[in-house]
């Protein structure tokens, strides 16, 4: 299987998961539309498909880290771009924040630094409240993405869980008035 095939069965079965973190491998083929053999053949058992997954939905965290331009633009800016891409990983963020989470990475465990990097410019440049640290605006970030992610699941469209990420990440970030 090449690297781009690979790519999208992991991409599917991302989907797959994220409506039901337990779902057995044969459920799964069966949602997928392929046999069983075709999952075995790629994955002896489920611990590799979701290690497979795990490394899969890393990758696309750090994708979402480097389209986001975090060394464009003020710090706010910055963040809210990120949030908008790391928005767009609906099925990685759904795994990423089951419990216990499917999709984590052992640098994320305290902080990221690009991440903190960014808060840090934006507090220097005026664009984030200096008074909130990045060790509340980090988990915030993250937390308010959760929210987004556990909406769309309610039935609230994503382009509207999109907007009230935006809204209050804006809001929150704001310096206060002088």
């Amino acid at each position: 299987m090449t690297a781009l095939a690979r790519d999208a069965l992991l991409d599917r079965i991302v989907a797959a998961l994220a409506t039901d973190p337990a779902m057995s491998l044969s459920a799964l083929a069966e949602r997928l539309g392929v046999g069983r053999t075709t999952l075995h053949r790629h994955f002896t058992d489920r611990a590799t498909l979701l290690e497979a997954v795990r490394r899969h939905g890393v990758a696309r965290v750090e994708d979402a880290f480097g389209r986001a331009g975090l060394d464009r633009g003020d710090g706010a800016s910055a963040l809210l771009r990120l949030a908008s891409e790391l928005f767009a990983l609906h099925g990685v963020l759904s795994l990423v924040f089951t419990e216990p989470p499917i999709i984590d990475d052992e640098r994320w465990a305290d902080s990221i630094p690009e991440l903190n990097a960014v808060i840090r410019r934006g507090h220097e440049d005026g664009s984030i409240d200096p008074t909130q640290p990045a060790g509340w605006l980090e988990p915030l970030l993250w937390t308010t993405l959760a929210a987004g992610d556990l909406c769309t699941k309610a039935g609230i469209p994503r382009a509207d869980a999109h907007d009230l990420i935006q809204r209050t990440l804006t809001k929150v970030l704001a310096p206060p008035p002088r």
